[in-house]
């Protein structure tokens, strides 16, 4: 859950994408630099000289921006990334659905935790997919919301299902 928010979870994600689009942006005004100046220099200004210059100007930029990064939440929320990658190793020794070597994307390749993926993708990631059965899908309606927003406290209802 979000810190001081009733209605928000964070994700472990949200750190390792902070970290490459902070890391993307350094790397671009490094870069950007040192070849603005030895071409501005036409040659005058050294290539140590430069670097030296591109470095002090990245450091001077996203140092605050590293200083503010709190050691103990990038921990946790790594670990939580962690905790959730072995319980779907562990998972997957009992069902043995998800394909060899494909963990590392389930867990990190997608934008978001509630990224929908379609029936081809699936297939990819996972040895079994099939399509919902039509009886399946009345039970989905039937619930309405309560089979796709989740609950703070669960709500139990009984469905009469097929004339049973």
């Amino acid at each position: 859950m979000k810190q001081d928010s009733l209605v928000g979870l964070e994700s472990g994600l949200n750190i390792s994408e902070a970290f490459a689009a902070i890391k993307e942006r350094a790397r671009d005004t490094y870069r950007s630099v040192f070849i603005e100046l030895i071409g501005i220099s036409k040659g005058v200004i050294s290539i140590h000289t430069a670097t030296h210059a591109a470095s002090e100007l990245v450091s001077s930029l996203y140092g605050p921006i590293f200083g503010r990064i709190d050691p103990e939440e990038v921990g946790s929320r790594s670990r939580a990334m962690r905790i959730g990658e072995d319980y779907t190793k562990r998972l997957n020794q009992k069902w043995k659905n998800l394909r060899e070597a494909k963990l590392v994307n389930l867990s990190t390749l997608y934008p978001s935790h509630g990224f929908v993926i379609d029936a081809d993708e699936a297939a990819v990631l996972f040895e079994r997919v099939r399509m919902t059965s039509k009886e399946e899908m009345e039970l989905v309606e039937a619930q309405g919301d309560l089979a796709r927003l989740p609950r703070a406290k669960p709500e139990f209802r009984y469905l009469e299902f097929g004339g049973q």
